[in-house]
């Protein structure tokens, strides 16, 4: 197995077990493997299929990806020069920040600069502001060398296998844009269909039952993205390709996907803005097949 090579809040290495243990028997047979939602690659990298498109609407993520497909050891090189120190770390975030902005940086630099912040920044979070800067803060972890945050073996292997074996999008691609995409090239082919979405509230935290209300928190995907994305599943599944959906177990997503079938997984969930929604807690998997 692959080891993601970033830390990613929702990521799915706690539920591989109950996500294989769902995967066709015949998974492996498929054309064509398609993770729109690539996060931090814990699917793709446990799995590793040999033909797999990935994209996200991060485009500084998929920058990463890229570089690290491409020119990992150039990436590699300017993480090592840096220091996981407090003073570094802001200076770090703000050049991040300013040169995004200004398109001063070049890919390798923004993905170094990604990882690095990644790295050292709180638990893997990427948040950002309503100027679009990332203000993750640092972590405060001892360990000032940056060699000891990097698996250079590791990130090898996975350079390796992205360049042999994925399509990387370099542009931030939503998820429907994929599905337009590929809908008419893909329609004698067979396909899996990964689906790993922002996730919806659940129920207790949805103030007075209203979702609309919740969702107008930016850390909250909109109601109208969930059904949105369910209409896509439903022409997925009616083009005949198949694919698997993890979510929240709550009620809107359980009536969303009513016609497919839905399963319960015990998940933790380790950062929530509300209380209640840390540790243990329900998700859903749900398949077409």
């Amino acid at each position: 197995m692959i080891k993601p090579f970033l830390k990613w809040v929702g990521g799915k290495r706690q539920l591989l077990p109950e996500i294989k243990r769902r995967l066709p028997k015949d998974f492996y047979e498929y054309d064509q493997y398609i993770e729109p939602f690539i996060g931090g690659g814990s699917v793709l990298f446990s799995m590793r299929p040999d033909n797999a498109y990935i994209s996200d609407v991060n485009e500084e993520l998929m920058f990463t990806y890229f570089c690290i497909s491409h020119y990992h050891e150039d990436v590699i090189s300017r993480i090592k020069s840096m220091k996981n120190t407090r003073e570094e770390y802001y200076k770090t975030r703000d050049l991040y920040n300013t040169g995004r902005k200004a398109h001063t940086l070049t890919a390798v630099e923004i993905a170094a600069m990604f990882i690095y912040l990644n790295k050292t920044g709180f638990n893997g979070m990427y948040r950002v502001n309503g100027k679009g800067d990332m203000n993750t803060p640092w972590n405060h972890n001892p360990h000032e060398d940056m060699e000891w945050f990097i698996d250079e073996e590791d990130i090898e292997d996975t350079s390796k296998y992205l360049r042999e074996h994925v399509f990387v999008s370099v542009a931030a691609v939503p998820y429907y844009a994929v599905w337009a995409g590929y809908r008419e090239k893909l329609a004698d082919k067979r396909v899996f269909w990964y689906l790993d979405p922002p996730y919806a509230p659940l129920d207790k935290d949805i103030e007075r039952g209203n979702f609309t209300e919740y969702a107008s928190s930016t850390d909250d995907w909109a109601y109208e993205e969930q059904v949105r994305l369910r209409n896509m599943c439903n022409e997925i599944d009616k083009a005949g390709q198949k694919f698997m959906l993890s979510n929240s177990s709550c009620k809107l997503i359980k009536d969303l996907y009513k016609d497919f079938n839905i399963e319960e997984v015990d998940a933790r969930r380790m950062i929530s803005s509300k209380a209640s929604t840390r540790g243990g807690c329900k998700e859903v998997i749900v398949t077409n097949y």
